[in-house]
């Protein structure tokens, strides 16, 4: 395991392994007895592969040959399926996945990737993101982390939702079919970009206010708006619906990237392929700190959440907008002193982790870093819905007045977005914020600070209702 997180190419000199299966001429080992990946690999990629078998041979012998051992792909069963349902995986896709796997030291000058550093772009072209995609698929990248994982965690027979991760595999060879009909002009001609930001560089006057406090008294409140949906949609990534100068908060874990779930996270970066190289180089998020990813192509469009989903291909596909990865405070480890939480999220101590100052300071500097993460413009909105009130725990009112204030404090409006099980409480947050009155930011962070830290999760709505 490499000592400084950087994402080393399979193509990098430095990569070598024992030719465990006698794939090259004993002359092309070392001292030690071991070969260039690269050079065994490329090998490996010669054989006329069309049909499972020869895939799953090809798959197997990567990955023991990197870890020893199938790992996380188990038997592949759930892959198999997959190529199963795709009538042209050998025809048209897996030639597709070849081209841009050798491409790969072509169309990158250097060996490696470094971890993105706050303030920090990455623009990747379509063939970059092609060729890491193709590794990804491979599964011939060394793991740059301990916690690092790649798409072998799709592969196993044995999935906790197997219907999401028949969605990802088939965004995944959808991109390379669409891709493998694409001229090199054509995928070196646009860029995704991948930009680490931090609350603390977001010092520009023409981008923001200060997050300091002596400012909130005279920040007026942006605009925010309301939408209703029959159920939440990945839709609002498209560029149709966010346009340019629009951007999706994500409720991401602060190791951000795909997953074997359907969580609002797993479903965009499964949607979108080219959000799935960001794990190769993003570093764990600081509380300070958010990822933006702006212009990843969406290949298929999810409606639904967590076990109820459904999703359809985008065609013609569509152009991709920004997205926000920024992880809520996990409000289980918020209070490190107190012994558990009830059934309700609060603490046995009988206070409401969300309304600690500390944390709400650290809420509002996640989002400030997100939000401040492109340029602004008279039209800038984000776009969200309940951020961190899921498997976080957080309080659903809180969340949205401080997010309210980190838009308001970056000059953004705010769009929240609510699906049909949660339009009586939209309702009620629609009317909350109109008979308050509220002008500024100050007010609104009256308005927190004046909720009893006693109130139980889920129950601050009602108290702010109740008291004037």
């Amino acid at each position: 395991m490499r000592q400084h997180f950087e994402c080393v190419l399979p193509c990098a000199l430095s990569c070598r392994v024992i030719d465990r299966f006698s794939v090259l001429e004993d002359s092309c080992e070392d001292s030690d007895g071991s070969v260039p990946f690269w050079l065994l690999l490329k090998e490996l990629l010669r054989q006329n592969i069309t049909a499972w078998p020869s895939l799953l041979d090809l798959l197997e012998t990567i990955s023991v040959t990197l870890r020893g051992s199938t790992a996380a792909a188990g038997d592949y069963g759930s892959l198999r399926l997959a190529i199963a349902n795709e009538s042209s995986f050998f025809t048209d896709i897996w030639p597709s996945i070849l081209r841009f796997a050798v491409a790969l030291p072509k169309v990158f000058t250097s060996e490696t990737i470094p971890k993105l550093a706050p303030g920090q772009t990455l623009s990747l072209s379509q063939s970059q993101c092609a060729s890491l995609l193709a590794h990804q698929f491979l599964c011939s990248f060394e793991s740059p982390r301990p916690d690092f994982y790649d798409f072998s965690v799709w592969y196993d027979s044995s999935q906790r939702h197997p219907l999401a991760v028949s969605a990802y595999l088939h965004s995944l060879f959808t991109y390379f079919r669409v891709r493998g009909t694409q001229t090199r002009s054509e995928v070196e001609v646009k860029v995704v970009e991948y930009s680490l930001w931090s609350a603390e560089a977001a010092t520009n006057p023409d981008q923001a206010t200060t997050l300091s406090s002596h400012c909130w008294e005279t920040t007026q409140l942006s605009k925010i708006g309301i939408r209703k949906l029959t159920l939440h949609s990945t839709e609002f990534h498209n560029i149709e619906h966010l346009g340019n100068a629009g951007a999706v908060v994500i409720s991401a874990n602060k190791d951000i990237g795909f997953g074997q779930s359907a969580t609002q996270e797993e479903l965009h970066v499964g949607a979108a392929p080219e959000s799935c190289v960001a794990v190769l180089f993003t570093p764990q998020l600081k509380d300070e700190q958010a990822l933006s990813i702006n212009s990843a192509q969406p290949i298929i469009q999810f409606k639904g959440q967590r076990r109820d989903i459904s999703w359809k291909t985008h065609d013609p596909l569509v152009a991709g907008g920004r997205l926000l990865f920024m992880d809520a405070l996990e409000i289980d480890l918020a209070d490190p002193g107190s012994p558990g939480n009830d059934q309700n999220g609060d603490t046995n101590a009988g206070l409401l982790p969300d309304l600690a100052e500390k944390n709400m300071e650290r809420e509002l500097k996640k989002a400030f870093a997100g939000f401040t993460s492109w340029p602004l413009t008279a039209d800038s909105t984000v776009v969200t819905g309940f951020w961190g009130c899921g498997a976080f725990n957080g309080e659903p009112t809180v969340k949205l007045l401080l997010l309210w204030m980190a838009a308001s404090l970056a000059r953004r409006n705010l769009r929240v977005v609510f699906d049909e099980a949660e339009w009586e409480y939209g309702s009620s947050f629609e009317k909350l914020i109109e008979w308050k009155s509220l002008k500024s930011v100050a007010d609104v962070m009256c308005l927190l600070r004046s909720v009893p830290k006693s109130t139980r999760r889920l129950d601050v709505m009602q108290w702010l209702n109740d008291n004037e």
